[in-house]
């Protein structure tokens, strides 16, 4: 087995997030490992701040993101896979939002009115959540529209608006899917869901 290989900060940001998990295996217990662990968790910080803006008022956003971007950063990861890192990093995210509502940050109403629009589709509104009973009311609304989703579509609307990847990804995953195709359902799982919130 090769001796470890500490790499410097610009190596590290150019290696995949599988490379990255396997540097961070490979540099256990080395303090290299922490600096692989957040330039890791960094470049999620865009899936984590959407996952957040699903969850609580726009001006809240920002901090809580950056929150559970600190939160990973503090913490050790000892998984083997990118998945497993997705899911380690959707547990710290989820608990840090359970702390913001039990601490009643998120109890208060916001004087915006409720919905972000999306860059990059102006005509539909996203949902965003006042205090803990919106929380709940936004995660039903979501599941009522999951559930009457084919397998398909459910996926795109994973990998597009939880994970933040890109419209190809889903395309190259799923035969006969075109990029058109790929953002309709995405459009259309935003609509209903504004559609459940507003009923």
């Amino acid at each position: 087995m090769p001796a470890f290989r500490p790499l410097p900060d610009h190596e590290l940001q150019r290696l995949s997030d599988d490379a990255l998990i396997g540097y961070l295996r490979a540099a256990a217990g080395h303090p290299s490992a922490k600096r692989a662990l957040a330039i890791l968790v960094f470049g999620y910080w865009s899936n984590v701040r959407r996952a957040v803006r699903m969850k609580v008022a726009a001006e809240h956003v920002e901090d809580l993101a950056a929150e559970i971007i600190e939160s990973a950063v503090r913490s050790t990861f000892d998984g083997e896979s990118v998945g497993e890192f997705r899911g380690w990093l959707k547990t710290i995210g989820q608990r840090r939002i359970a702390d913001f509502y039990s601490k009643g940050r998120g109890s208060k109403p916001a004087e915006t009115p409720i919905g972000a629009r999306d860059d990059d589709e102006p005509d539909v509104v996203e949902p965003e959540v006042l205090d803990d009973s919106g929380a709940v009311h936004v995660q039903d609304a979501i599941d009522q529209v999951l559930s009457r989703m084919s397998a398909r579509d459910c996926r795109v609307v994973q990998l597009l608006v939880f994970e933040d990847r890109p419209a190809q990804e889903a395309v190259d995953e799923m035969a006969g899917l075109s990029l058109d195709n790929a953002h309709q359902i995405v459009t259309r799982f935003r609509r209903a869901v504004r559609r459940e919130l507003d009923t």
